[in-house]
Formats: C-alpha cells, sequence, structure tokens
C-alpha cells in the first residue's frame, strides 16, 4: 500500500536509490537539506496550482511582522480536493517513512496535524519573508520540529523576481547558498 502510495504522487528517480539521497542530505552546507526538482508529479501540481485559492479571501490569515508580510491558510479541511489530497500525502505515514530513509534521523518523524506553521503561503506583491530562524518546537505537542518540506508553485518564475530560499550561517551574518524559486523544493 505505502509503496503505491508514494508512486501516485513521487516521481519513480526519487524512490529507487534513498541512499544515494540520504548521502545527498547529510553532506549538504549549511546544514543538512536537498533540493528535488520535479520530486512531485507535474500534474498534481498543474492541478494544486490551478486551484490554489485566493488568499485575500476567507479562510486566509494576513501576517504582518518586521520578518514577514504575507498571506497563509493552514485549515487543510478546506483546501480544494486536489490540494488537499497533496496534503494529506504529506501527512501521510509513507512519505514521513520515505522522509525518515532519505534523511537518515533515526527517530521515527511525526507529522503535524494541524500543519502549524505550514499550509499554504503566498508572500504577494510587497510581501516579504526576511531571514529568520523558524520555530524549534510545535506549540501543542512540544515535539521538536525537525524538517520543513517546502513546494514552490510559481511556474515562469524569473530571477529578477528574488525570492530565492536563502541558508545562512549560524549566527545569520552571511548567506551561504541560494535556491532558485522553481517548481519545488
Amino acid at each position: 500500500m505505502s509503496k503505491r502510495i508514494l508512486t501516485e504522487f513521487i516521481n519513480s528517480n526519487y524512490l529507487s536509490n534513498t541512499a544515494s539521497l540520504c548521502e545527498k542530505y547529510k553532506q549538504n552546507k549549511p546544514f543538512p537539506h536537498i533540493v528535488l526538482d520535479d520530486f512531485i508529479k507535474e500534474n498534481i501540481l498543474d492541478d494544486v496550482a490551478n486551484e490554489f485559492p485566493k488568499l485575500d479571501k476567507a479562510g486566509q490569515v494576513d501576517f504582518e511582522n518586521n520578518i514577514f508580510k504575507k498571506r497563509a491558510w493552514n485549515n487543510v479541511d478546506d483546501f480544494p480536493k486536489k490540494t488537499r489530497d497533496l496534503f494529506f500525502f504529506l501527512n501521510s505515514g509513507a512519505f514521513v517513512t520515505w522522509l525518515n530513509k532519505i534523511t537518515g534521523i533515526k527517530e521515527a518523524l511525526v507529522p503535524d496535524p494541524d500543519f502549524f506553521g505550514g499550509g499554504l503561503h503566498e508572500c504577494y506583491e510587497g510581501g516579504f519573508l526576511k531571514v529568520h530562524i523558524d520555530y524549534h518546537r510545535h506549540n501543542k505537542t512540544h515535539l521538536d520540529r525537525r524538517l520543513n518540506v517546502l513546494i514552490y508553485l510559481n511556474k515562469n518564475w524569473q530571477d529578477n523576481f528574488g525570492g530565492h530560499l536563502q541558508f545562512w550561517d549560524k549566527d545569520m551574518i552571511s548567506c551561504k547558498k541560494k535556491i532558485f524559486p522553481s517548481l519545488e523544493i
């Protein structure tokens, strides 16, 4: 069952050799991470992008402080069907077990049923997300936050738009790596 669920969403080239993905994950600097282009099947991402809701409507939350100005929506039960299906997959035992394999994290990963800090996020014109450190401990479960999965839905993105994912040194003094926000990470 879990293999079938994985092949339904993930491109097969990422399912066959988890050992090499794990090695890449562990060796990346400035901290372990991995970039997987075309990781989720394109037809699924197209469906999600096509039904991406207007986040200036009901259901979204505006976030604005000195670190970010954006909109977000994390009530997955109210997401459009294809988007909800993808989020449920990303929280599934099959996917989380696969994440354990490609990261080499020994402890069993536990998905977040509340999608705290997750969900759909949008930086609109004039919005921003400055250099910051994500929270380390979940506010309800009090478990350590071990991983983030980011999926970009911005096709035809141009370099001059900015928006690169940046990894900074632990003192947040200098950027050590920039990742272009293509379809997904």
